[in-house]
């Protein structure tokens, strides 16, 4: 069993899934260890209905296992470097939960 997982991104998850079916974002109550899924607030990637979505999904798995990480002022790239939207401070904060959650569940 894979105890931990990031998501970093995850643009629509609640839409659609990869080869088709019901969206990514209907699996999450049946994902067994953690899952803490990273977002940017101003990613143009990710409209606000879906970043509410992704948030409330991951908030009704019973437990609070799963965690939804919205990073205020941060756009797509907001933990890469290399992003013209990279956001040291915000990045900083994300490298660190990761890190948290790779801590406690390993």
């Amino acid at each position: 069993m894979i105890a931990a997982t990031c998501d970093f991104y995850g643009a629509r998850v609640f839409t659609d899934r990869p080869g088709g079916g019901a969206p990514t974002l209907d699996d999450v109550s049946r994902i067994p260890g953690k899952l803490w899924c990273f977002c940017g607030d101003q990613d143009p990637l990710m409209p606000p209905e879906e970043l509410s979505a992704i948030e409330q999904a991951l908030a009704a798995v019973p437990g609070g296992r799963h965690r939804f990480l919205k990073a205020p002022g941060a756009g797509h790239g907001y933990m890469c470097e290399a992003r013209a939207d990279f956001s040291p401070d915000e990045s900083a904060a994300g490298w660190a939960a990761m890190l948290e959650l790779f801590g406690v569940a390993l």
